[in-house]
């Protein structure tokens, strides 16, 4: 083979291989522009239920404070069983929120984490 035309392969290799690894490398930056725009949207949507919630929880807590309050003759005891309540609810997840909540969040991360791992390296891989 004369030496003119393997000058000319080992171009046109080279021009694949740049063309590749660009393609490559666009694939990643629209992968990770996917899951940046999932999180986001999921984040706000999380913060938008999360706002909505407490305004209900709030509302509802006065409503079952006064009704209780009501059937025990005093609106204070009302309210002070309804804080009660809430105070049992802030010692079980202080006591037992690891266990509660720790499973549920590794599986997520982990799982996000994987895709992440799994689309860098189909990226490296040649």
């Amino acid at each position: 083979m004369p030496l003119p035309k393997i000058k000319e392969n080992i171009r046109d290799l080279d021009q694949d291989v740049r063309s590749y690894l660009n393609a490559k490398y666009e694939y990643l930056e629209l992968q990770v522009l996917k899951k940046t725009a999932k999180t986001f949207t999921d984040l706000l949507k999380i913060l938008s239920i999360g706002f909505f919630a407490v305004i209900v929880v709030t509302l509802l807590s006065f409503a079952i404070a006064f009704l209780i309050g009501e059937r025990l003759e005093s609106i204070s005891a009302g309210f002070f069983v309804v804080a009660g309540f809430y105070l049992f609810i802030m010692l079980v997840i202080l006591f037992f929120g690891k266990k509660i909540f720790r499973p549920g969040i590794i599986r997520l991360l982990s799982s996000e984490f994987s895709a992440f791992k799994k689309a860098l390296f189909e990226f490296l891989k040649f």
